[in-house]
């Protein structure tokens, strides 16, 4: 997978993931990810799939009430670290 969006909140880092890995490369995923990095420890604290299926998270912004806005294959999303939802 390949990094293509970044958010830096008060949680870490979150990224947004494509399944591209260029130059004709074959995927080794099946849909993108959305991961948040401990800044600190230098680790994953948790990865996932925000909306099945898709090939990239291309867009990801701090919206109302600390919520994740993203956007995947077109698709908007809304992510709430609180809730894990």
């Amino acid at each position: 997978q390949s990094v293509v969006s970044l958010l830096s909140t008060d949680k870490g880092l979150w990224g947004g993931t494509t399944i591209s890995g260029g130059l004709g490369a074959t995927p080794t995923q099946q849909e993108a990810k959305l991961f948040l990095w401990d800044t600190k420890k230098h680790q994953v604290i948790k990865e996932f799939t925000p909306v099945n299926g898709t090939i990239a998270l291309t867009c990801l912004t701090l919206g109302p009430e600390q919520k994740i806005w993203g956007m995947a294959d077109g698709i908007v999303f809304i992510y709430d670290p609180v809730t894990d939802k």
